[in-house]
């Protein structure tokens, strides 16, 4: 799943939806996407706060000490992330939505 918080101008906003789509098909999150999400949106949004979180968990699980490491853990932790997870993320946060709402 792509997610964008940026603004972008109304004159472009059809030519970036587009290759938006073409990009990303319907694993997208925006505020003209399959899954609807505001443009004024806050910088840190739950789907990035998730993958943050989960990123941040695995790469600092023992302490780092080298730089190619660093990058080695973050890589793994990110390709780690499956389509499951995802999934499972965007049903938990359709639930906690349905109750503030």
């Amino acid at each position: 799943m792509h997610y964008s918080s940026k603004v972008v101008l109304h004159h472009t906003i059809h030519d970036a939806r587009d290759l938006s789509r073409d990009i990303f098909g319907e694993s997208r999150i925006g505020e003209y996407g399959p899954e609807n999400w505001t443009a004024r949106s806050p910088d840190l949004t739950p789907p990035e706060f998730f993958v943050w979180l989960y990123v941040k968990d695995r790469v600092f699980k023992t302490s780092v000490n080298n730089l190619d490491l660093f990058k080695r853990r973050i890589t793994l932790a990110i390709r780690s992330i499956t389509p499951d997870i995802i999934s499972r993320v965007r049903k938990n946060l359709k639930i906690i939505w349905v109750q503030l709402l």
